[in-house]
């Protein structure tokens, strides 16, 4: 749950700095690392 969490805050701290492509990328890593995840515990 700590790689979520700031995973999260990446994505927050990106917004909050009015920088687009940084949370866009972070919200990107975000997604494709959840899905590993996912898939890793045999989820999805």
């Amino acid at each position: 749950m700590r790689q979520v969490r700031e995973e999260h805050a990446a994505i927050v701290e990106a917004i909050r700095a009015g920088d687009a492509a940084a949370a866009r990328n972070a919200a990107q890593t975000h997604l494709i690392d959840a899905a590993h995840r996912l898939a890793e515990a045999g989820i999805c």
